[in-house]
């Protein structure tokens, strides 16, 4: 287990206790934040379902201030696993940030509409599209993954200044979620602000 799973484990546990409303708040500030990413991504690859991704955030964000869970609405979750999307890349752009957006989005409607019992996994996904940014920028590579020195080449990504930035955004974030479990609009908004910091700016994001 490396640092970067370590700091996923200590997150996820911190997510799993806080209030349904305010896991909601953080996946949705999260995928919201990670929208023009899908968007740039879409317009590479001549695909977008955004009327799908918005519908969804747009449920979420109504649970997360007032606790009012959005009707059960079966085409929506079936349109969520249906135009999520796929590997396709281009020079410019890579599909990890268009993906982890989808994913965000999908655990903020799942946790506003029925629950979802794997709220401390999606913590990855808010965080790995500057994670492997902010490795290829150092290193060349993806991800680091079973590199002999993983280790050690992990430590230098968390040391970067936007990844220690991103990092940050989620303890934070958490921590603020955790002393008001039912998030006002402007709590919303200022949480949004705030998840800027894990959307990657390079040219493969």
């Amino acid at each position: 287990m490396t640092s970067y799973d370590l700091i996923i484990k200590d997150l996820g546990q911190d997510i799993s206790l806080l209030s349904r409303r305010a896991q909601t708040a953080l996946y949705w500030a999260s995928g919201s934040a990670l929208l023009p990413e899908y968007r740039r991504w879409a317009a590479e690859v001549g695909r977008s379902n955004e009327g799908v991704i918005a519908e969804a955030l747009h449920g979420a964000s109504e649970f997360a201030v007032s606790g009012s869970r959005p009707l059960a609405d079966l085409g929506l979750r079936d349109s969520l696993l249906k135009f999520a999307p796929g590997d396709e890349s281009t020079d410019r752009v890579s599909p990890i940030p268009a993906q982890d957006c989808w994913i965000c989005a999908d655990i903020s409607f799942r946790l506003a509409s029925d629950g979802f019992n794997k709220v401390a996994e999606g913590i990855w996904y808010i965080l790995e599209p500057m994670f492997q940014a902010t490795s290829l920028s150092l290193h060349g590579l993806m991800t680091v993954d079973g590199l002999p020195d993983e280790e050690m080449l992990t430590r230098q990504i968390l040391a970067d200044k936007a990844m220690r930035a991103a990092a940050d955004f989620c303890s934070q974030s958490l921590a603020e979620l955790k002393r008001n479990p039912g998030p006002s609009p402007a709590d919303l908004a200022k949480l949004l602000e705030g998840a800027e910091v894990i959307r990657p700016k390079g040219p493969h994001s």
